[in-house]
C-alpha cells in the first residue's frame, strides 16, 4: 500500500511540475527577436468575393525593437469587410498612446484601427490577463496590384534552400481595386537570378499551367518576380527598359509594379516582368528549342553530352541528339556570361581569346549546333579585332544600339553577364542582332568606381572576364562608331530629352511611391534614401547626356586609356575628352589589399591620377612605392 501511495505522489508531482511548466511557458515574455502569437495572426482581406490572408510580419533580424509587428494590407484592403484571427488566445487588444484600447476577439470584423497608427499590441487570455505584447501597425498600399502565391508545403524553405528547386501551388493576381485578374493553379515557383539570389529579398520565376496574358502583358507561359533588390530606387530597370523599347531593341520586357505576398507573408514591392527568352509575344524568332524536343524521342537534357577543346582558350560543350533539324541555323538566344554561372550551364563555348557564351535556347543544343553558332561568334570576334567587314554577319544597328544603351546608363556588367545576342534562321534573316536589354540594377550611377563616372566611356570592358568585342567595333570600324553617332542623335537623344524634361522619371518614381514605403518599413530601408536616388539618377543622365553629347555631336577627341593589370589579363579601357581627368581610377587586381601603390603612364613613368588631365592615348601599369 505504501509503495502505490509513493508511485502515486510520483505520478502527481510529475504531472503539477509538467503543468506548471506549460503555464510558465504559456505566460512568459516572448524572448528577443521571437513570437509565438504574432506568427499566428491573420487578416483575411476581401477582395471583390475572394479571400486573401495577410499575416502578421516580425522584424526577427530586429531582436531588441520589440515594436516591429505589422500587417502590410494591399491596396483594396477595406478595415470594415476584414477580420482578424488569431490562435491559442481569447482577445487581441491594441491600446494606442491615449490608452485607449479596442478588443477583438478571433474572426472578428476589424474596425476602429487607423492605418500607420501604432499601437501596443496584445495577446490576452480568458482572464484578461496579458500573455504577450508587443508594438503593433497596420500599413496599408496605394492604387498597386497584388499578388497572392501559396505553395503547395505552405512555406517557402524548400524553394530557398536551392534556386533550381521548384514547388507547385497557386496564384492569385488582384488589381488595385480587388478584382481579379488571374487566378489558377501554377506549375511551379522557383528562385531567379545569380548575385542577387544571395540577397535577402529574392526574386521569383513563376511559369503557369498554360499561357495568359497578366495586367497587358502578352501571353505567356513563363514570368518573373523582380525583387530590385541591388537598385534603391527600384526605378532603373522601368528607365532602361522604356529607353530600349523606345530606340526599337527588340524582345526588351515590359514590366508591371505589384506588392508581392508569399504564403500571406508581405515580401515587399516587386515588378512582374516578361522573361528574355524565344517565345510568342517575347523574342519573336525561329524555335529551334521546339525543333529539338519534337524530333527527338528521348528528351536533349537525357542525350549523351560531348565537350570538344578547340585552337587557344576555345570549348564547345553540347549533346549528341539522336535527330538534327534539317536547319540549325536558327533561332538562337545567347548570353555572355563568365565564372561559376558559365560553368553550370548545360551548352555553351568559349572562343579563342576566352570570351564565354552560354547557349539559352536551345538550352540543351546538339554539338553541331554549338558547333555552328560558336563558329559564328569566332567569327565575329576576328572580324571585329582585325577591322574587316561586319555587314554580312551582324545587323550593325542593333549592335549600335545595345552599345549606346549599355555606355548612356554605364551598366556595371555591360557586356560581361546578362549580355544577350540573338541570330533567326537563315531563311528569315542570316544577321546577329544585339539584345534584348536586360538586367540595369547596378546602372544610372550606381556600381564599381568606374561606372559610377559619369564623363568616360568604359566600351564594355569594366567588368571582369570582358568581351572586347565593342571596343574593337568601336576602334577599328569606322562605320560602327559613325553609326553610333548616328543613332544617339536620332534615337536616344530625343527620347532622354522627353525623360528629363517630360517628368518621365517622377512618373516611374510616383509608381514605386504607391506602395506608400511599405517596402521600406519591411526591409529596414529609409524612405529618405528612394527620394535621393531619384534625384540622384536624374542628376547623373543629365551629366551622361552632356558628355556624350560633347563627343558623338560635337566630335570633341576621345583619348583612350588601357589598364591591363586591373582585370585578370583582360583590358579595361576607358575612354576620357582629351585635356579631362578620369575622374576615378579603379584598383588594381594584382595589387588588392595592398596600400603603397599607384598608377603610372607605362611610356613616360608619370604618375595618373584622379585628377591628372589625359592629353594623350596611353597604357597605365601598377607600380609598388
Amino acid at each position: 500500500m505504501r509503495k502505490q501511495i509513493l508511485i502515486f505522489l510520483f505520478v502527481v508531482s510529475v504531472l503539477a511540475f509538467l503543468i506548471l511548466g506549460w503555464y510558465s511557458f504559456r505566460h512568459q515574455p516572448p524572448r528577443e527577436g521571437w513570437s509565438t502569437h504574432y506568427d499566428d495572426l491573420l487578416f483575411d482581406v476581401n477582395g471583390h468575393g475572394i479571400m486573401t490572408a495577410v499575416r502578421a510580419f516580425t522584424d526577427k533580424e530586429n531582436p531588441n525593437d520589440n515594436r516591429n509587428h505589422r500587417i502590410f494590407l494591399p491596396s483594396y484592403a477595406n478595415l470594415n469587410e476584414t477580420r482578424i484571427s488569431f490562435k491559442n488566445a481569447f482577445y487581441f487588444e491594441c491600446k494606442d498612446e491615449t490608452g485607449h484600447a479596442i478588443r477583438f476577439s478571433d474572426n472578428d470584423v476589424v474596425t476602429g484601427i487607423e492605418i500607420g497608427r501604432m499601437y501596443e499590441g496584445s495577446f490576452l487570455n480568458k482572464r484578461g490577463e496579458v500573455m504577450e505584447s508587443g508594438g503593433f501597425q497596420v500599413l496599408q498600399s496605394g492604387d498597386l496590384s497584388s499578388a497572392f502565391i501559396t505553395t503547395k508545403t505552405g512555406g517557402m524553405d524548400f524553394i530557398h534552400e536551392d534556386k533550381n528547386y521548384r514547388e507547385k501551388g497557386q496564384m492569385i493576381l488582384l488589381k488595385p481595386d480587388g478584382s481579379q485578374e488571374y487566378f489558377q493553379s501554377i506549375d511551379c515557383l522557383k528562385g531567379h537570378g545569380n548575385t542577387t539570389w544571395e540577397q535577402d529579398k529574392k526574386s521569383y520565376e513563376v511559369i503557369l499551367k498554360r499561357k495568359s496574358d497578366l495586367f497587358g502583358l502578352g501571353s505567356a507561359k513563363k514570368w518573373l518576380l523582380m525583387a530590385n533588390c541591388m537598385d534603391p530606387s527600384q526605378i532603373r530597370n522601368s528607365i532602361v527598359y522604356g529607353m530600349a523599347e523606345a530606340v526599337g531593341l527588340r524582345g526588351s520586357a515590359r514590366m508591371r509594379y505589384l506588392d508581392l505576398y508569399l504564403n500571406g507573408e508581405y515580401k515587399g514591392l516587386y515588378q512582374l516582368s516578361e522573361k528574355v527568352e524565344i517565345a510568342d509575344n517575347r523574342l519573336e524568332i525561329s524555335n529551334l528549342q521546339y525543333r529539338n524536343e519534337s524530333e527527338n524521342f528521348i528528351l536533349p537534357y537525357r542525350a549523351e553530352r560531348i565537350s570538344e577543346n578547340g585552337a587557344g582558350d576555345s570549348l564547345r560543350v553540347g549533346y549528341d541528339l539522336e535527330n538534327l533539324p534539317a536547319d540549325i541555323t536558327g533561332g538562337y538566344l545567347i548570353e555572355h556570361d563568365y565564372g561559376e554561372k558559365f560553368e553550370a550551364e548545360p551548352s555553351k563555348f568559349r572562343t579563342e581569346s576566352g570570351d564565354k557564351y552560354v547557349i539559352r535556347s536551345p538550352n540543351f543544343a546538339d554539338i553541331r549546333e554549338v558547333r555552328y553558332i560558336a563558329d559564328l561568334f569566332q567569327d565575329l570576334e576576328n572580324r571585329s579585332g582585325d577591322g574587316s567587314p561586319m555587314d554580312d554577319l551582324i545587323d550593325l544597328e542593333s549592335f549600335a544600339d545595345k552599345y549606346i544603351l549599355e555606355e548612356f546608363v554605364k551598366n556595371d556588367g555591360a557586356g560581361t553577364t546578362s549580355s544577350f545576342f540573338y541570330k533567326d534562321s537563315d531563311s528569315v534573316d542570316p544577321l546577329i542582332y544585339a539584345g534584348p536589354a536586360w538586367d540595369y540594377d547596378r546602372a544610372l550611377g550606381q556600381g564599381g568606381t568606374v561606372t559610377q563616372v559619369s564623363t568616360t566611356l568604359n566600351f564594355c570592358t569594366n567588368h571582369i572576364q570582358n568581351t572586347e568585342v565593342f571596343y574593337n567595333l568601336y576602334t577599328r570600324h569606322p562605320e560602327f562608331q559613325s553609326q553610333v553617332r548616328k543613332d544617339f542623335r536620332d534615337k536616344f537623344l530625343p527620347y532622354i530629352e522627353r525623360l528629363l524634361n517630360e517628368g518621365m522619371i517622377d512618373g516611374y518614381f510616383a509608381e514605386v511611391q504607391k506602395d506608400r514605403d511599405m517596402d521600406s518599413v519591411r526591409w529596414r530601408k529609409s524612405p529618405q534614401d528612394l527620394v535621393d536616388q531619384a534625384e540622384a539618377i536624374k542628376v547623373f543622365i543629365k551629366e551622361r547626356t552632356a558628355f556624350l553629347k560633347r563627343l558623338w555631336v560635337d566630335g570633341e577627341t576621345l583619348r583612350y586609356v588601357q589598364m591591363p593589370d586591373d582585370n585578370l589579363n583582360r583590358h579595361p579601357t576607358v575612354g576620357v575628352l582629351d585635356g579631362e581627368p578620369l575622374v576615378r581610377l579603379p584598383g588594381s587586381k594584382s595589387r588588392k589589399g595592398q596600400e603603397n601603390w599607384h598608377w603610372e603612364d607605362s611610356e613616360t613613368g608619370q604618375i595618373i591620377e584622379d585628377h591628372t588631365p589625359i592629353t594623350k592615348d596611353m597604357t597605365l601599369i601598377a607600380v609598388d612605392d
